[in-house]
């Protein structure tokens, strides 16, 4: 059976935020899972966030850190249509059970990437990227895919 994932996450070099990244797809809601248009979506976003990272000559841990954000991201977008503003937020209890596979500081730093993924519309303005920051260029990854100009190929 085909994982969801499978190749993105076979792209990266840790071992633990692999398992991580497998795990949490197994976890992911089925809401999520069946949705094809937005895995492609998140697949775009993932497609562009690398090639940023590629550019800026990002890698190891940083950019799994990085790209299972992107996975991430979404998960939780279709778990409640009330509550798709703040999808973002919604990911983290839905990932309690494998959020020991990782040490906390890399968990944490994944969650912070899928919590202000949205950019300027995450619903915390505190919580809005600085610019520069890695958020910031998950961001404008998710700004990228979503433009009416650009067209990303998966």
């Amino acid at each position: 059976m085909h994982k969801l994932f499978e190749t993105e996450i076979n792209k990266m070099e840790s071992l633990d935020i692999k398992t991580f990244a497998e795990n949490a797809m197994v976890a992911a809601p089925a809401s999520f899972k069946e949705d094809e248009d937005l895995i492609n979506y998140t697949r775009k976003v993932f497609v562009v966030a690398e090639e940023l990272l590629e550019n800026n000559k990002i890698d190891g841990n940083l950019k799994d850190i990085i790209l299972t954000g992107v996975l991430l991201s979404d998960i939780a977008y279709n778990e409640d249509e009330k509550y798709r503003s703040i999808h973002p937020f919604l990911v983290r209890p839905l990932l309690n059970d494998v959020k020991n596979d990782l040490v906390p500081n890399v968990y944490e730093a994944i969650l912070k990437i899928v919590e202000r993924h949205e950019g300027v519309n995450t619903p915390i303005a505190q919580l809005h990227p600085q610019a520069g920051s890695l958020e910031h260029l998950v961001a404008i990854a998710n700004v990228i895919v979503r433009s009416k100009n650009i067209q990303i190929n998966v």
